[in-house]
């Protein structure tokens, strides 16, 4: 299965996948297994080692090794950061770390007039990992597994401009969605 790259992937995303193909396999998850098999790796012993699961990860996504794709990866963003090198940025994207990838790609869906652009699926369909774009507002949601949550804080506060902040209001709370009070906040003249 060939996964599309996002328009500037980043290679620290790259190298989770295959750290979590790695523990997968590693616990004999029968999707990770599955994954490995699909590209005939046979690891010594029954243990995949990191190498093997960057291989995989470099596969599916249509590249014949690691290196390969890190490369690709690399020259994509020599090209973005030529094109762009009088800026500091172009573009700056939150990631929300989410228990629940699915549900929250949904919400933003329905709720809120998100579109999904890049995702990242497990075989049975769960998200992992989804762009959520509202031009110009682009949200990364990321799954952030159950050993780490913990840690996590218990909630996520988005602040944002609406084109009619009451009819949204009101759109949510017919939906009953957990949103506050709208409240007037003055932060100065901006």
């Amino acid at each position: 299965m060939n996964k599309s790259l996002p328009h500037a992937p980043s290679m620290e995303h790259l190298k989770t996948q295959a750290r979590r193909l790695l523990a997968s396999f590693n616990t004999q998850d029968p999707a990770a297994s599955q994954r490995v098999a699909s590209f005939k790796l046979t690891p010594e012993g029954g243990r995949l080692k990191l190498a093997g699961a960057q291989l995989v990860v470099a596969r599916e996504h249509g590249f014949a090794s690691w290196q390969k794709l890190k490369r690709h990866v690399e020259n994509l963003a020599n090209t973005i950061d030529a094109t762009t090198s009088t800026r500091k940025f172009r573009q700056i994207v939150a990631e929300l770390h989410m228990a629940d990838v699915t549900a929250a790609a949904k919400f933003f869906e329905e709720d809120l007039g998100f579109k999904r652009g890049y995702i990242l699926a497990y075989p049975d369909g769960t998200l992992d990992f989804a762009v959520m774009v509202n031009d110009p507002v682009e949200l990364l949601l990321h799954n952030i597994s159950s050993d780490i949550r913990a840690d996590m804080p218990k909630h996520i506060r988005l602040y944002f401009r609406a084109v009619d902040v009451r009819a949204l209001h009101a759109s949510l709370l017919e939906r009953h969605v957990g949103v506050s009070q709208l409240q007037t906040t003055n932060y100065g003249s901006i």
